[in-house]
């Protein structure tokens, strides 16, 4: 089962999340809630098998260029975001056991982007080498043997098991539940979406997750949140990765930065059944893995990361760039 986050319209998720609360009542998000948390299950025991980065790769300064090379294939040829970031975990565990010339780079970072979407894409997009070339300066038809060549490579040093989830895969359906504990939204006097009652303090939790998304504030709330979640993981991904946090844990703790920057400075019993995070975990890889990264990230300019030691826990429910512009940097 695949659902590609990058391709959900938040109307849809909205409509379908509305008639399961119709068709069950007021509790009617628990048979989704059920279903999410033995799928999860199921991807975590998955994550294990994912390979560490040993932070030995020689090509280490190009990685964040190339990265973005990656990104920028994917949203140029419009593949998903679960393309994008298996490509990205692909490309970093075999540069990362491999010495590879620099001018092989750009094919090495195709291979993984045409390996994960032969997994993930639908027949219509899934991508093909003779669709890569434009990518790569004047390229020869006789080059066209070193992508087949690297594909194998690439497969044998994965012994052909490449598909593991990746944070995107947990976020995307965690982000279904992405206003829970809200009991309505409403505009301002310049139509902005606020949380009813902005102070956490004073917000209702309730087990009714469908009344948030019964306005276009509710759904302008969520659109917000999914934002900000996708400028959190594109940015942590140009950054090198992590072995002390697997990215079940990482999506839930983008989750929570991304409610805080929305009002919803709270974690509540349903999001840590469905993460299987504590709050006190979410908060642990936000103050050790997240808000560090942050701070070294040229992104924190224009987004300012929380300070989450800041947080006062009584407002909580539960006590969790090419490689050129690379290297010219």
């Amino acid at each position: 089962m695949t659902l590609c986050f990058s391709d959900i319209e938040t109307r849809e998720t909205l409509r379908r999340l509305k008639e399961i609360s119709f068709a069950y009542g007021s509790h009617g998000s628990e048979p989704l809630c059920e279903t999410l948390i033995d799928y999860i299950a199921h991807m975590k025991v998955q994550e294990t098998k994912r390979l560490r980065w040993e932070h030995r790769s020689p090509q280490l300064r190009q990685r964040r260029g190339m990265v973005s090379f990656i990104m920028k294939v994917c949203m140029h040829e419009r593949y998903s975001s679960d393309t994008t970031y298996l490509a990205i975990y692909l490309y970093d565990r075999f540069t990362d056991r491999h010495s590879i010339a620099e001018c092989q780079l750009t094919f090495v970072s195709l291979v993984c982007v045409v390996l994960s979407g032969k997994l993930l894409e639908v027949d219509h997009s899934i991508p093909r080498y003779h669709r890569m070339t434009k990518f790569i300066s004047n390229f020869r038809q006789s080059q066209y043997q070193t992508f087949l060549g690297l594909e194998k490579y690439v497969l044998d040093a994965f012994r052909c098991d490449i598909l593991v989830p990746t944070e995107i895969n947990f976020l995307q359906f965690y982000m279904l539940y992405a206003v829970d504990g809200i009991s309505s939204v409403v505009a301002d006097e310049n139509n902005n979406s606020i949380v009813a009652g902005s102070d956490p303090s004073k917000i209702e939790v309730g087990t009714n997750n469908f009344a948030p998304y019964a306005s276009v504030q509710g759904a302008d709330i969520v659109e917000k949140i999914k934002e900000t979640a996708m400028l959190i993981l594109q940015e942590l991904s140009r950054l090198d990765p992590t072995n002390e946090f697997p990215p079940s844990w990482i999506a839930a703790s983008i989750l929570m930065f991304a409610r805080r920057e929305n009002s919803l400075n709270f974690w509540t019993p349903k999001l840590a059944a469905i993460t299987s995070y504590t709050l006190a975990e979410v908060q642990c890889c936000l103050v050790a893995y997240i808000e560090p990264r942050f701070k070294e990230s040229s992104f924190n300019r224009n987004f300012m990361a929380p300070d989450f030691r800041s947080v006062n826990k009584e407002v909580f429910i539960l006590a969790k760039e090419t490689t050129d512009q690379n290297n010219n940097n």
